[in-house]
């Protein structure tokens, strides 16, 4: 990233997708995906593989959708 309107720009573009891809950036032979996984009050972790460069990314794209989806965060607990 070399400025903050380049970051932005990257940052919008992930959320409407709904899935972070990373190919090679951090350790060559290495692609990571990520999605969100959402609870009532909105985004609250991420689920995200890394896999070998060669992989089918729609594969790992629609798996790792799949299980955020299916992820479900713990209800807060009442007040005391």
């Amino acid at each position: 990233m070399v400025s903050p309107g380049f970051l932005a720009g990257r940052l919008a573009r992930t959320r409407a997708a709904g899935l972070a891809a990373c190919a090679e950036e951090f350790r060559w032979g290495e692609v990571t995906v990520a999605a969100p996984v959402r609870g009532p009050a909105g985004t609250v972790a991420a689920l995200g593989v890394t896999v070998p460069t060669g992989v089918p990314l729609e594969r790992v794209t629609a798996a790792v959708r799949a299980a955020a989806g299916r992820v479900r965060p713990p209800e807060p607990s009442p007040s005391s």
